[in-house]
């Protein structure tokens, strides 16, 4: 048996693998190793066969002109059972197959780098990847599934916020009450757990961990709301449509869609693009309808939104970062304000808030029982996020970790004390 063992956190946004050395009982450091992938996956237009990952998956899809198949997100579809295949050209493509892209490539970087076949994994998942218990369980079995077509013939599986707190651990100096919050592009997960320095990740942690929780709000909600307040009405929001002598609105369901740019391949059926055209013809807002013309048939989505993301990524360092896209007829040119994210985000935000007072009251605590608030993920980086944590424990309690590589530690870390115990555990629940 190799004497690694791999920690992977598969996420909705980007993917990182570390390595447990049991030989030394530490997770390996490796500077000039690439640990970590974009979880994008990119299929170039007829060709079912051929693929590309991470950045080249974006790369490959934008210099195509949007031709293609671009697959994003792919995390948020483990617990859907009408997702169980996606189609390919016409060839369905199992979705376990297609995760397992993304592990075997981390563990091929990883194998090559330390010239073994490691058969060993600890995988990341959220705290809930549904509240519908026959979903999560179906989340975890095509997790488990996808490791296993990677060329993994051990699994263990450990909550993602538990993760995040062993590795916070790491750097105690004393015994503290810890709330994990890992916010990321498509959950955000929480995690109450009793830390200790002199404990370690070699012994059961069960009594340990207080409580755990979960909801399905993260990054892409964020980047679709902003969407929906900044961009949207460049296209035509308040448009209407003269029908039989009445003036009646475009409906809304369309300007909702564009705010998902894997969803505009609805936007481009037979009956929707006559409705669209209908619409266009007869409306009062002709260019900002022309503009979501070229915006769906020339799949122009991906790109917009992407520029959104960055813009929302900057203001973690400025006030202010102007959105711009220009392309075809489309020229967007306006401001995003720190201070306005708040409202913009204010129902995402509230539905954090409530999940986290939540976990508390059910567990008897309040914020003043909690010693260290430690966030990690992308989105806890996003200004209101930031801000709520301040507001409900106070500054000076709020720490943060690497965002994106603190859970591939933790569950790295975890390892010795998972392959010690009996593969069915607290982390399989």
């Amino acid at each position: 048996m190799s004497r690694l063992i791999y920690g992977i956190d598969f996420g909705t946004s980007n993917s990182v693998i570390e390595v447990y050395d049991s030989a030394t009982g530490k997770v390996v450091s490796e500077d000039g190793l690439e640990k970590s992938i974009e979880s994008a996956i990119f299929f170039p237009y007829g060709d079912r066969e051929r693929y590309f990952l991470g950045k080249q998956a974006i790369h490959q899809y934008v210099a195509s002109g949007m031709q293609g198949r671009l697959i994003k997100s792919i995390k948020s579809a483990l617990p859907e059972p009408s997702l169980g295949t996606l189609s390919i050209y016409g060839k369905k493509v199992k979705i376990e197959l297609l995760v397992s892209y993304f592990l075997s490539h981390l563990k091929a970087t990883c194998d090559a780098h330390f010239e073994e076949d490691v058969k060993q994994v600890v995988l990341g998942r959220p705290s809930v990847f549904s509240p519908d218990t026959a979903k999560d369980a179906l989340a975890v079995k095509r997790l488990t599934a996808a490791a296993k077509l990677a060329g993994f013939e051990e699994v263990r599986i450990l909550r993602e916020p538990i993760a995040a707190a062993i590795h916070y651990e790491q750097a105690l100096q004393s015994p503290k009450t810890v709330f994990v919050g890992d916010l990321g592009g498509g959950t955000s997960d929480f995690c109450i757990m009793q830390l200790r320095p002199d404990a370690g990740a070699t012994t059961d942690r069960q009594e340990d961990i207080i409580a755990t929780s979960g909801i399905k709000v993260g990054g892409d909600d964020f980047d679709a709301e902003i969407m929906w307040h900044k961009l949207v009405p460049y296209f035509g929001l308040d448009a209407e449509y003269e029908s039989f002598g009445k003036w009646l609105p475009v409906p809304i369901h369309i300007f909702k869609t564009i705010c998902s740019w894997e969803k505009l391949s609805l936007l481009r059926s037979v009956d929707m693009q006559q409705s669209l055209k209908k619409f266009h013809f007869y409306s009062n807002e002709k260019e900002k309808l022309a503009r979501l013309l070229t915006l769906i048939n020339k799949n122009l989505g991906f790109a917009i939104i992407k520029e959104v993301e960055k813009a929302k990524i900057g203001l973690g360092g400025a006030e202010e970062q102007f959105i711009s896209y220009a392309k075809e007829n489309i020229t967007i040119e306006t401001l995003l304000m720190r201070e306005e994210t708040p409202e913009i985000l204010e129902k995402q935000v509230r539905n954090i808030e409530t999940s986290v007072e939540k976990l508390l009251k059910e567990n008897g605590l309040s914020p003043a029982d909690i010693d260290v608030v430690f966030l990690t993920g992308g989105s806890s980086l996003v200004h209101p996020v930031a801000a709520l944590f301040d507001r409900i424990f106070g500054a000076e309690k709020i720490q943060g970790g690497n965002a994106f590589k603190s859970i591939a530690h933790g569950l790295a870390a975890s390892a010795s004390y998972l392959f010690s115990a009996p593969a069915v555990s607290y982390t399989d629940g």
